[in-house]
């Protein structure tokens, strides 16, 4: 097992733990290692498949789910202090 693997998912959760209410996390912890591992399963080919056509597919790769990843935590941010001011 990698550091820098238990690292981020460390910083993971703990942000998980600030994004969600109490009554909702357990439901978060089950996406998000549900998501985590299946993302790692597909992810590590994939990446070797592009590792081998060119660092630059990689990096390329890499930037795009980046960057599609910044307004996803913005709509779960969102949708979490909605929810909160809600009840």
């Amino acid at each position: 097992m990698q550091q820098s693997w238990l690292g981020e998912d460390w910083d993971l959760r703990a942000a998980i733990a600030d994004l969600t209410p109490i009554k909702r996390r357990g439901i978060a912890y089950g996406i998000f290692n549900a998501t985590y591992g299946i993302a790692w399963f597909l992810g590590v080919p994939i990446m070797g498949l592009l590792y081998d056509l060119g660092i630059s597919w990689l990096i390329g790769f890499v930037a795009l789910l980046e960057c599609i990843s910044i307004p996803v935590l913005f709509f779960v941010r969102r949708s979490i202090v909605e929810e909160t001011f809600k009840n």
